[in-house]
């Protein structure tokens, strides 16, 4: 949304042989820019294809938009029903099933954002109220940002949920870019101890010289042994990307995807947890657990929380995205089972909006299931009409996902031996026929056999 002014100035008239000024106020005119959403285009596979040679299928998606894609999706009825398969995000981080939080501080009204609120898009509701930060549209590492001004009065807060406990394996992930380096400790976030000051769950903090610190667990805020640091400085006025890692047995710290295996100040690289039902924190500590030169400068553009710990490969990953309006991404699927299937894509853009192909697209895997002899018939079939020496026409409805290969009908009567026919295909009918002709009285047998292009086979009796 933006505004576009014009401005009407005094006008000189001619009225009645005299020059006056007629004056005109200034307007506004308020427009919106509206951005389009995203298109997509299929690219592979193409619509009815046949998989018969290998059942990974890799499928290619194509997305543009006006403005910055987020994220592409792959949908397809493989697993039953017609769902998200697979997800690429461009630049801002996507949320899975391990993510507690993310926010992306995009001041997006179309998720209810506003100056007072910021919205978690990982679906669990922790979302953020906001206390005096700032929303700087054009400063953050990707889109906007959230500005704290390294003040008691500029934080936001997170009501407790069970969902941010983090404990015992975690992740916190998220772009920083400090407007000075701090003189003394500040946190960039804290699951707050509450009045004693002295059982934090978890919290991180831009140290004095410039590098990072988190800590874990018993008496985390007075500097229990429990405290892991990432001592590389960090400049000024820069983006960084910052993640801490934890499970069980290590604690990683990456900064701009380098890694250091932190020890604690006590020498033992096991974390201790503990959980808390306080409020999550960022940009500050618990307002009632203040100590001086404790509040963030500076701004904070895509904070995500896992429940889990990250790989160094996704940690990778997460680093070297960059923003998109025009991208192709592919999706590969192990081992799909034969049978059909409906695949399409679905990009988002950082505006909320989003859209499809036009329609779905058909694949068929054909690795090992056999041709389906639907139906046979044969004519004449009453007892009475089948004689000596009259011919028996049979017809059959074959049908496979690969393709019929060859059709034959097999004959025979107790005290002779198996003759094979070709079955004739009829266009037209889509059927396929074949005749004999017994030449004595007796019980007749016969049945259909078939197989496909890629070599498995059925009969029929």
């Amino acid at each position: 949304m933006s505004w576009k002014s014009g401005n009407f100035f005094p006008e000189r008239m001619l009225v009645g042989g005299l020059l006056t000024l007629t004056a005109y106020a200034i307007f506004f005119i308020l427009y919106a820019a509206a951005s389009s959403p995203p298109s997509t285009t299929l690219i592979t596979p193409a619509n009815n294809n046949v998989f018969n040679t290998t059942n990974n299928v890799t499928f290619g998606c194509n997305a543009t938009d006006d403005f910055n894609l987020r994220k592409l999706e792959l949908y397809t009825n493989i697993n039953g029903t017609f769902s998200r398969t697979n997800t690429s995000c461009f630049g801002e981080l996507c949320e899975d099933s391990s993510t507690a939080l993310l926010m992306h501080f995009n001041n997006d009204s179309v998720a209810g954002e506003n100056d007072t609120l910021i919205y978690d898009w990982s679906g669990n509701g922790n979302n953020a109220t906001v206390f005096g930060a700032t929303f700087n549209p054009s400063g953050g590492n990707f889109s906007g940002a959230f500005e704290f001004g390294g003040s008691d009065s500029h934080y936001m807060k997170i009501s407790d949920s069970g969902t941010v406990d983090l404990s015992p394996n975690g992740t916190i992930e998220l772009w920083m870019n400090a407007n000075a380096i701090p003189s003394s400790d500040t946190y960039i976030l804290m699951k707050a101890p509450g009045g004693s000051c002295m059982e934090t769950a978890y919290s991180l903090i831009f140290t004095a010289p410039g590098g990072i610190e988190l800590n874990l667990g018993s008496n985390g805020l007075l500097g229990g042994t429990y405290i892991y640091r990432y001592e590389t400085a960090m400049s000024a006025n820069q983006w960084y990307y910052i993640v801490a890692t934890w499970n069980t047995t290590e604690v990683i710290i990456y900064v701009n995807n380098v890694s250091y295996y932190a020890v604690s100040n006590g020498g033992n690289p096991t974390p201790n947890f503990i959980t808390n039902n306080n409020e999550l924190w960022l940009g500050s500590t618990d307002q009632f657990c203040s100590i001086n030169g404790e509040f963030l400068d500076g701004k904070i553009d895509e904070l995500a929380l896992y429940n889990r710990m990250l790989s160094a490969e996704e940690v990778s990953e997460h680093y070297n995205r960059s923003i998109a309006i025009n991208a192709t991404k592919n999706f590969t699927s192990q081992n799909v089972p034969d049978g059909t299937y409906a695949w399409n894509c679905r990009a988002y853009d950082n505006e909320s909006q989003s859209g499809w192909s036009a329609s779905n697209r058909t694949f068929y895997v054909d690795m090992a299931s056999a041709p389906e002899v639907n139906s046979m018939s044969i004519s004449p079939n009453a007892t009475d009409d089948v004689d000596p020496n009259v011919q028996i026409n049979v017809t059959a409805n074959i049908t496979d996902i690969s393709g019929v290969n060859t059709a034959i009908l097999q004959y025979v009567w107790p005290s002779g031996s198996v003759t094979n026919v070709t079955m004739g295909y009829n266009g037209a009918t889509k059927l396929y026929n074949a005749s004999f002709t017994p030449t004595v009285n007796g019980i007749w047998k016969y049945r259909i056999w078939a197989n496909d292009t890629v070599g498995s086979a059925a009969t029929r009796n």
